[in-house]
């Protein structure tokens, strides 16, 4: 609407229709100050006081006696928050008797430094809580406010983008716990305060401090020195330790902190030397059960003959089979251990399959530790063992003779009869043969174990033409016996073709 389309009569029926969306219309100004005046003076209803109370270009003579003029404290709201206001009338504002308007006046972004000092002694603390999350009130009042008696106040600065850094160390050592929590817990807390807590070597502080998703190193580094043992438990878990410092723990810490860096995957060699020889048990023991551990602190354990440290360090995947061996020789309590460690393959589990007792190549079983790739000897021990399980490894087992495989598919049971199916060394007749078996989950097994192989198929041409390769040339030698006497099929193949 321009200028010239705009009279009095528009004016009002658009504000009596509706104030705030009059507000909305004209946010950008432009109404003539003729107009503004006209409507003050002739139109004194609700909608149009409050319009002019809160059009960004209302004169501040209209607003002075607009404030003189109104008892409304919804008018009156909209006057404290007024650019244009006069200071003058905000500081009469700032002493009405409804809190709602003195409330709108801390709350002015306008707010005067006499009027905000007038709101910080205002009897009401939700009025003085207001003002302590106004933006543009002066230090002076920010440090009149964190000495107020109401903890909801004082807590009410921390909402303030520039708190002064004073005022924040303060509210950092509050009296009361709330106060003194949310100031800590703050993410606009500047780092001096956090520090300065931590090396007060208060508890309930710094255990404040350690709710904080993150902290700056050197305030961790603070707290790891705190004479809370709990606290520098948590920190160490939180900061990754240099080695000196982990000497230094090693050597004087609480014994949770020892445990902690006992349990480090990141403690060196040097510090694992240390912690071996702590007085006490569990620390030793935690250290065994370390990924990490070293094969020197590992002989220092050993050398100790404590036998839970002796169950953890063969357990351990870390200690090699060479330091235990004769220790797991003798004691088959350590020698399950040994089998249950994870990833057991190769020597590690050969030694168990040949020097173990049912125990521990049950717990072969448990574990599900894969022993296909066992040895023929190994093999055909176990496919001899009372138990069904144990004859159930060595059925899987790839190197199994053949003489075996064709006991075992007459085995009692049939968990050893289904592991045999699955074996890809079994011949094709053997597991058909189990195709018939007795026990409906064998057949099943053995059904399954025939559909994943591959169709034998039968020569297309007559056995001289066949292609001759390297396989057909072993079941050639195979079948005539004239290996001895030519060297075999493809050698005097190669021969021929030489000549």
């Amino acid at each position: 609407m321009t200028d010239v389309e705009l009279d009095i009569k528009t004016l009002l029926e658009q504000i009596l229709s509706g104030p705030e969306e009059a507000l909305r219309a004209w946010k950008n100004g432009g109404i003539p100050v003729q107009l503004l005046r006209e409507l003050f003076a002739h139109h004194d209803t609700f909608e149009v006081l409050y319009f002019l109370a809160g059009y960004a270009e209302t004169p501040s003579k209209i607003l002075e006696e607009l404030g003189e003029k109104t008892q409304s404290v919804l008018i009156l709201s909209q006057l404290a928050d007024h650019p244009r206001t006069p200071k003058p009338l905000l500081q009469q504002l700032a002493k009405h008797e409804d809190p709602e308007v003195r409330k709108a006046v801390a709350r002015s972004k306008w707010i005067s430094p006499q009027s905000a000092l007038i709101l910080s002694d205002d009897e009401n603390a939700t009025v003085r809580a207001a003002l302590a999350e106004n933006h543009a009130i002066t230090p002076r009042i920010q440090a009149k406010l964190s000495t107020d008696d109401v903890p909801f106040v004082r807590a009410a600065l921390l909402k303030l983008p520039h708190l002064d850094v004073e005022i924040q160390k303060a509210l950092c050592d509050d009296m009361d716990v709330t106060v003194q929590a949310k100031a800590l817990l703050n993410p606009r807390i500047d780092p001096s305060c956090l520090l300065e807590c931590a090396d007060s070597d208060e508890s309930l502080s710094q255990r404040i401090l350690l709710i904080r998703g993150q902290l700056p190193d050197n305030v961790l580094e603070s707290l790891l020195f705190s004479s809370d043992p709990e606290i520098q438990n948590e920190a160490i878990s939180r900061k990754r330790l240099t080695a000196d410092e982990m000497v230094g723990f090693a050597q004087k810490g609480d014994e949770r902190v020892r445990l902690k860096i006992a349990s480090s995957e990141a403690v060196p060699s040097l510090v694992q030397n240390v912690l071996a020889e702590d007085e006490s048990a569990a620390v030793r023991r935690r250290l065994a059960a370390n990924g990490k551990l070293s094969s020197e602190a590992a002989e220092k354990l050993l050398s100790l003959h404590d036998h839970e440290t002796d169950l953890a360090l063969a357990g351990n995947p870390a200690v090699p089979l060479s330091l235990l061996e004769e220790l797991l020789e003798d004691d088959d309590g350590l020698m399950m251990a040994f089998a249950c460690r994870d990833g057991l393959c190769g020597a590690d589990l050969e030694f168990v399959l040949e020097h173990g007792d049912d125990s521990a190549l049950y717990a072969l079983v448990y574990q599900e530790t894969d022993c296909t790739e066992m040895s023929a000897e190994s093999a055909v021990r176990l496919s001899l063992n009372a138990l069904p399980s144990v004859r159930a490894l060595a059925a899987a087992a790839h190197s199994l003779p053949l003489r075996m495989m064709t006991e075992l598919s007459h085995d009692a049971s049939p968990l050893v009869r289904m592991a045999l199916t699955r074996n890809p060394e079994a011949s094709r007749t053997l597991i058909e043969g189990l195709c018939d078996d007795v026990d409906p989950r064998v057949r099943d097994c053995a059904a399954k174990a025939l559909a994943a192989r591959p169709a034998e198929e039968p020569p297309s041409r007559p056995a001289k033409a066949v292609e001759i390769t390297e396989d057909t040339e072993a079941e050639g030698v195979e079948a005539t016996g004239e290996n001895e006497k030519g060297g075999g099929l493809l050698k005097r193949l190669f021969g021929k073709l030489s000549e």
